[in-house]
């Protein structure tokens, strides 16, 4: 069985041998960390409903959970949840045991066939009977035992085997309650087929099947030959125990239903440094530590009270003056009315483990201060992707707490990872990525917890852990400041520092790619070049300033008239050149130089002056005018020459006879 016990907050605080076995983690790789983090994403919802539920009164919440194991595979498990309350009836803990679940078919055939396989195998006879006394198995234990063969005796009447006197016993028992079976111990003289008499000791059982009693089922075997009275069951199952408890070095005791001690073994007596009569009388609490004592109390006070497992964590002081970490537990032992008659319970020392888990949270302590320390934020990351750890650098940088990043993987802070994944969790996928990042330093998009994007810088490096898989440790900066100073330096380089336009340097880089895409999807670019006619007037009349102003609103008014696509280029003074890629037909550079045309001829009001000019444009178009960004530009520029030659105020294309008369 998966045990584990949990905090109100849903806390690890205690993880069984049978919880290691079937998820695969050790309880120091646990304890102490959300059990949220062990589950399979879909179960999440149900898990955080049941919390809910018991938090609010629920008395236990049945359910199915698909668990993630430490091999990255996946387990579905029943589970109960249950809550842990005090003397006072507050919730002080949530009980959770869970059984794996096995759905293969082929799982349950092999279950059958090997509990047939065990049936046939034991030595002990092992018998069924219908309801109206009919023999339905009789393995090869009985045939040995009585003498019979199978063959022989199945669906024959059990008289056939038992005397007059076992119908008592087997009546008495196929009428018990089938809420409540419970074996029927039973001794008796017996003559085999041969004649031989023998002593047998039985336990009889009813045979339930879907709540109602169909048949009674019996184990016999055979007792030592006595002159004496043959000891009932009990006797004989209470020397067994004793026997046991005897040798164990576990600290062992009794205590009848009201909780006084009946039995300590050996082991109990060394531990304590306490007689058996010293024990007495609640004088079992002196054993304690003076700080554990009312809460060990309680506790058991409690368990008595309802009848349920008793668990308490508790410091015990050796015979030898030293105080050791133990956890005690003790089950209730019922009569067959389902009564409380007995408690067994057991000390077992946990201080090595205490030790060790103190020993790693003191080094995982340290640990959490260095990475703290660090100014750049930190994360740790598993094969899963999976944040296991965030440096205080990286929750600030991400605006999340310790509590909430338990429950994020790395896509939740990586844009580009979300998309790469498109919303799935490909677990495998995680580590290759992450492995390819090795050794290299990439510019990201990270995602704060409130939705917020900004740049980020991230590194990373995998650290393997013996027995433990990979880990990958990932330093991450924020570069909004340098993104910033980059962006502003490409301004310098490429932008007019008065218009905001990409200048010459940009522009030429902007017609290398208008012209290589046009080369691989056969269209045409067409190249304006402007020229604004008399603007030196408008300087030398209104000055600069006033000059400035109008540049800046011919800009705009250019850039209102083209694609986004286009690219509006200043090139100094009065001169402009509009590159217009993915044309289907040259002609249409004519219609966008007439819009530009008739947007410039409205007037600009600047300053309470209104001042109207003129622009004369030049066209070039790739390929028939040039195929390389240095030709088609000059080549606008001599068809805008001799356009102003023609009166200024209009457009001319580019044609091979300008050149000649240029």
């Amino acid at each position: 069985m998966v045990v584990i016990s949990l905090a109100l907050d849903g806390l690890i605080l205690s993880w069984s041998a049978g919880a290691e076995a079937a998820l695969g983690y050790r309880a120091m790789d646990v304890v102490g960390t959300p059990h949220e983090r062990l589950l399979a994403e879909s179960a999440r919802g149900d898990y955080a409903n049941a919390l809910r539920a018991l938090q609010q009164g629920a008395p236990k919440v049945l359910s199915r959970c698909t668990y993630r194991r430490r091999d990255n595979s996946t387990v579905q498990l029943s589970t109960v949840m249950a809550p842990i309350r005090d003397h006072a009836g507050e919730l002080r803990e949530i009980a959770f045991m869970g059984q794996v679940v096995e759905e293969s078919s082929a799982v349950v055939d092999h279950g059958a066939w090997h509990l047939a396989r065990v049936v046939e195998s034991c030595r002990d006879a092992i018998v069924s009977f219908s309801a109206e006394g009919l023999i339905e198995s009789f393995n090869l234990g009985a045939e040995k035992l009585l003498g019979f063969e199978r063959e022989e005796i199945i669906a024959l009447p059990f008289s056939h085997v038992f005397d007059e006197g076992f119908r008592a016993q087997f009546d008495a028992t196929l009428n018990s309650a089938s809420s409540a079976p419970v074996t029927t111990p039973y001794a008796f003289r017996h003559t085999r087929r041969d004649g031989r008499v023998i002593d047998l000791l039985a336990e009889l059982f009813p045979v339930v099947d879907d709540g109602r009693v169909v048949g009674v089922g019996g184990i016999l075997r055979q007792a030592a030959p006595t002159l004496a009275p043959i000891p009932s069951q009990r006797i004989v199952e209470e020397a067994r125990f004793q026997s046991l408890i005897e040798a164990t070095h576990q600290a062992v005791w009794v205590a009848d239903a009201q909780g006084e001690m009946l039995l300590e073994n050996p082991s109990w007596q060394r531990y304590t440094g306490q007689s058996s009569i010293e024990s007495r009388g609640g004088g079992w609490v002196n054993a304690l530590q003076p700080d554990d004592r009312e809460h060990a109390v309680l506790r058991w006070s409690a368990a008595l009270a309802s009848g349920s497992p008793y668990e308490c964590p508790q410091r015990v002081r050796r015979a030898d003056g030293q105080w050791r970490n133990m956890i005690a537990r003790a089950v209730p032992v019922r009569d067959p009315q389902g009564a409380v008659s007995e408690w067994i319970g057991i000390h077992i020392d946990i201080t090595e483990q205490r030790n060790t888990e103190d020993a790693l949270r003191e080094s995982e302590g340290r640990l959490q201060s260095i990475l703290n320390s660090a100014a750049e934020g930190i994360i740790v990351i598993d094969e899963n992707g999976s944040i296991e750890r965030l440096n205080i650098a990286a929750q600030r940088m991400f605006a999340v707490t310790p509590e909430e990043y338990w429950s994020l993987d790395l896509k939740h802070l990586i844009i580009e990872l979300d998309r790469e994944f498109e919303g799935d969790t490909p677990h495998e996928r995680y580590a290759d990525w992450l492995r390819r990042m090795i050794g290299s330093q990439r510019d990201l998009t990270g995602r704060r917890k409130d939705g917020r994007l900004f740049p980020l810088e991230l590194s990373v490096n995998e650290v393997s852990e013996s027995g433990r898989g990979s880990r990958f440790v990932g330093i991450v900066r924020d570069v909004t400041e340098r993104k910033s100073w980059e962006a502003r330096i490409f301004q310098l380089a490429y932008s007019d520092s008065l218009t905001g336009l990409p200048n010459r340097l940009l522009l030429a880089d902007r017609l290398d790619q208008a012209v290589a895409a046009a080369q691989r999807n056969r269209s045409q670019v067409g190249v304006l070049f402007f020229d604004f006619d008399g603007f030196k007037q408008i300087n030398d009349r209104h000055g600069h300033h006033i000059g400035d102003l109008l540049l800046k609103g011919m800009s705009d008014r250019i850039r209102n008239c083209v694609r986004e696509i286009d690219t509006v280029s200043r090139l100094g003074g009065d001169e402009f050149v509009v590159v217009l890629p993915e044309l289907k037909d040259g002609t249409d550079a004519g219609a966008v130089a007439r819009k530009i045309t008739a947007a410039l001829s409205q007037p600009f009001s600047i300053e309470h002056q209104e001042i109207s000019i003129t622009l004369t444009t030049g066209i070039s178009i790739y390929p028939d005018d040039g195929e390389s960004a240095e030709v088609l530009i000059r080549n606008a520029d001599t068809a805008m020459y001799f356009a102003k030659e023609s009166g200024k105020n209009r457009f001319r294309f580019f044609n091979p006879d300008l050149q000649a008369l240029h």
